[in-house]
């Protein structure tokens, strides 16, 4: 669990994107690619739908490929791929990024190469980086009012109905923020502001 000082980051994002000032039209992809993922449909009976509901449907329903590139423009987060060992052992980044096998198991981490003579990853993982969900949060007036809820809420000793009354937490909150091992100037401790943000980190065996 982390702290970040939230003041002090200024989001980059476009007016057009900021939450009150988006255009039905986009409120619309919205729906739609919401919709999209959540029926399960294939794409091509998704294209199929002007056709078999003609009589209700209009046939300028955009494709899927268009609702995804909207529905990525809007959301400001662009997914980052990084290979993988096909048995899952590591990912290729950092001091594996420049293997060309795994060193746990030998699996090799490309199958030829693509239309472009590049190598071709048998395995990738897909990675959301996390500062723009953080950078969304902040900049939703509906988020931010939710985030409150950390800093308002009352802790009782001895009771225990929230992740915020965990031991470690409470721990946190009495003591020093340090970098490198130094306090940080003004001194100041864990989540001791009411705008710092507390984030969990859960693994599955990792």
């Amino acid at each position: 669990m982390v702290s970040c000082r939230s003041w002090n980051y200024a989001p980059k994002c476009s007016p057009h994107y900021t939450e009150g000032n988006i255009h039905d039209y986009d409120i619309s992809i919205c729906k739609a690619f919401a919709w999209f993922l959540r029926s399960g449909v294939s794409k091509r009976m998704f294209s199929a739908i002007p056709q078999g509901l003609s009589g209700f449907v209009s046939d300028d329903l955009p494709s899927d490929y268009v609702l995804r590139a909207r529905a990525r423009a809007l959301a400001g987060i662009e997914p980052v791929r990084y290979d993988c060992c096909i048995n899952s052992h590591i990912c290729f980044a950092g001091p594996y990024s420049s293997l060309d096998k795994c060193p746990h198991c030998d699996e090799p981490r490309f199958s030829g190469h693509d239309s472009h003579e590049k190598p071709h990853p048998r395995w990738q993982f897909l990675y959301i980086p996390l500062i723009p969900w953080l950078r969304a949060f902040v900049e939703s007036v509906h988020m931010a009012d939710l985030m409150w809820y950390r800093s308002l809420r009352a802790h009782s000793t001895g009771t225990f109905s929230d992740i915020f009354d965990g031991e470690y937490y409470q721990q946190l909150r009495s003591t020093p923020i340090t970098v490198h091992g130094r306090p940080i100037n003004p001194p100041a401790n864990y989540f001791e502001d009411d705008r710092d943000i507390a984030l969990g980190l859960s693994t599955d065996g990792y």
